[in-house]
């Protein structure tokens, strides 16, 4: 089973590989944007901030993703196509489902420039839901039969006894 973050990883890795070259940001908490901390809430504009900040190692696709929203930057190039596509990718507000929901925002992306790019699944948490759906019927069968084994236990000892049924 893949983590969140190693599918994120795996997926920003395999655009990259493909030429949809991206970097990514995720911003799951005010204290994760430093000194700029003023830009918390604000993604379109940290993107453009960060963008700006990094000119000269880096200028090309920026996705940045807090729990607000995503923004995006390229250097000083239109980006309003990529706005459209990310407008339509929910946005997780826990760090895990942040990370989950950037993963789709690069795959969507990546889409919509003609990249395809493999799944790494995390696994999903269906397992979890059958787990806790098994462990509530054992509960439940215990609740039930553990009480009415003791009192038929107590019965056929009454029977046995005669001096218990005084």
């Amino acid at each position: 089973m893949v983590s969140a973050e190693q599918e994120l990883l795996k997926t920003v890795a395999a655009a990259n590989e493909r030429g949809y070259k991206i970097r990514v940001a995720v911003i799951p908490f005010t204290n994760d944007l430093g000194t700029a901390d003023s830009l918390w809430r604000h993604p379109q504009s940290y993107s453009k901030f960060l963008g700006s900040e990094l000119t000269f190692v880096y200028r090309n696709r920026l996705l940045i993703a807090m729990p607000s929203g995503f923004g995006f930057s390229r250097g000083r190039k239109p980006t309003a196509k990529e706005q459209r596509v990310l407008v339509r990718v929910p946005v997780g507000k826990t760090p895990t489902a942040l990370t989950r929901s950037t993963t789709k925002a690069v795959r969507r992306l990546a889409a919509a420039d003609g990249v395809t790019l493999p799944t790494f699944s995390s696994g999903g948490t269906a397992w979890l839901d059958r787990a806790i759906i098994a462990a509530t019927g054992l509960l439940v069968l215990l609740i039930v039969l553990v009480p009415a084994r003791r009192l038929r236990r107590g019965r056929d000892d009454s029977l046995r006894d005669p001096d218990a049924a005084r």
